[in-house]
């Protein structure tokens, strides 16, 4: 898989994101300004998973998202590797602060190793919480730099996440900190 590229600087102290040089943000350069938007998917329940690689071993102590001006149901933020095992999430968490960031701390960091790829995901509940996202990349485009989502889960993120063709192109804020939170 081509993208992302591994990216040789350091990340402690630091957050990755969609929009960082460790994701697609690298390869597609200006992926538009995000603003509050519907979370994807008509009854909520959908997971949206964007790529990342990173070439040294990383400590992840908790999970953000960018809420936006409605905050609805719950949300869940977190990390897995290539396979589609989940290393850590945040858990199901009652969205919470209009159009300001959330975070949520794992009650014990764990590393992940370098060289690799993994996935940051995003899941929402609700079919009318808004959150700040891009939605300047059309599905395609989000399909060839790597990003996939998942429709149908329940309640929270699952255990092993189901990559399938995305329905969109956007692209939420949101990502792992691996020291203060941001």
């Amino acid at each position: 898989m081509p993208f992302p590229a591994i990216v040789g600087q350091p990340i402690q102290g630091r957050t990755i994101a969609p929009q960082s040089a460790f994701s697609v943000g690298s390869h597609v350069g200006l992926i538009g300004a995000p603003a509050s938007t519907v979370w994807p998917g008509a009854t909520g329940g959908v997971a949206m998973y964007v790529p990342f690689r990173i070439a040294q071993a990383v400590r992840v102590a908790g999970f953000y998202w960018m809420n936006g001006a409605t905050v609805n149901g719950n949300t869940d933020c977190g990390v897995y590797d290539v396979s589609g095992t989940k290393l850590a999430s945040a858990g199901a968490t009652a969205q919470a602060g209009a159009n300001s960031i959330q975070t949520v701390a794992l009650g014990t960091a764990i590393i992940i190793p370098g060289g690799r790829v993994y996935y940051l995901a995003l899941f929402s509940t609700s079919a009318t919480a808004t959150y700040f996202i891009s939605t300047a990349l059309t599905a395609e485009e989000a399909r060839h730099v790597g990003i996939t989502d998942q429709t149908a889960i329940g309640s929270a993120l699952p255990a092993t996440m189901t990559r399938s063709t995305p329905a969109t192109g956007n692209i939420p804020v949101f990502g792992i900190y691996s020291g203060n939170v941001p």
